[in-house]
């Protein structure tokens, strides 16, 4: 385990370009299909249902699929996993572009890009935790700046793309655009799970020569059953069942013994399906430019719903504060 100087590292600071970005291009993504949903509609002579709800289980599958993602970032790394999401997301787009069916659509958005997204999005912002202790609200106020300037900035974006080459064009377009997100993740540098937690707090204490052996003989299982999940040959004796049990351990679900924070993970979701429903759904009807019509509908959304989603940010600073006691 690394110990880590926080707060002083430049590096930190490129990582909240990275996770600005990944924020940009992810919920500027989401605005996109919004807006390209009547275009997709009558194009596959559908119901204005059926694709939307296509365009809302995308951000589910990024939310939904945190843990798993989390849970692969510790077995694999931070920097592998970013990558290969950035890749699912970028694919995703430009399949979605040349689908025949609504079928093959709501695989390549959902299965593809949704599920990818959780891979850059969920890990950028626990790489970023691991630069920062004192100054890591003010990192988090600025890499989260970029999810209404995404929304705000792919609404007339779109519009324009798609007024010029057709849904499809500007979906591929789009993809293109998103493969952004993998050059963020080969930025990475750090690994949240190599770094030593923070024991400024604790006092050392001795431990005689039967406990000493005991803990090197559990430090020596750990590190077979990572490096069995790593794959690492040489260290696969019951592979299967080491890696499976690697593989669960890392999901921690511990947490969800803990009351509050469940009632947080509610609050949390009921919040952002609040947003993305307005977001797909107040699809833009601009009275002067349809531009103009798809930013002030963006501006509207973050800005009427933040007000209405105070309280679940309240619950989320009163839960952190007891838990720094």
């Amino acid at each position: 385990m690394a110990h880590i100087n926080y707060d002083h590292d430049s590096w930190g600071w490129i990582m909240v370009a990275a996770t600005f970005v990944n924020c940009f291009l992810i919920f500027g993504q989401l605005k996109a299909l919004g807006v390209l949903l009547i275009p997709m509609t009558d194009d596959f002579v559908s119901d204005l249902w059926l694709i939307g709800w296509v365009v809302v289980l995308y951000s589910t599958g990024f939310y939904c699929f945190g843990p798993v993602a989390g849970a692969f970032s510790r077995m694999f790394g931070s920097r592998p996993m970013m990558i290969l999401g950035g890749l699912m997301n970028t694919v995703g787009i430009i399949l979605a572009s040349i689908s025949p069916t609504v079928s093959l659509l709501a695989v390549f958005i959902i299965g593809l890009s949704g599920i990818g997204c959780a891979f850059p999005y969920c890990i950028s912002f626990a790489v970023m935790a691991s630069y920062f202790k004192d100054k890591y609200p003010l990192a988090l106020g600025i890499s989260t700046m970029g999810i209404p300037l995404g929304v705000m900035a792919y609404g007339p974006m779109t519009q324009v793309l798609l007024d010029t080459y057709g849904w499809r064009g500007a979906m591929l377009i789009l993809g293109g655009i998103s493969f952004h997100a993998v050059a963020c993740g080969v930025l990475v540098r750090r690994d949240p799970s190599s770094i030593a937690a923070d024991t400024d707090r604790y006092q050392e204490v001795s431990i005689g020569d039967e406990e000493r052996n005991n803990q090197e003989e559990g430090e020596a299982h750990v590190s077979d059953t990572s490096d069995c999940a790593r794959g690492f040959p040489g260290h696969c004796e019951m592979a299967p069942s080491k890696c499976c049990l690697d593989f669960i351990a890392a999901f921690d679900f511990k947490l969800l013994a803990d009351v509050k924070f469940v009632l947080l993970i509610i609050g949390r979701c009921t919040a952002t399906f609040a947003y993305n429903a307005w977001l797909v759904y107040m699809v833009s009807h601009g009275w002067i430019y349809e531009w103009t019509g798809s930013f002030i509908t963006s501006f509207f959304v973050y800005s009427g719903l933040t007000l209405l989603s105070i309280p679940v940010f309240i619950i989320e600073a009163i839960y952190a504060k007891q838990s720094a006691r």
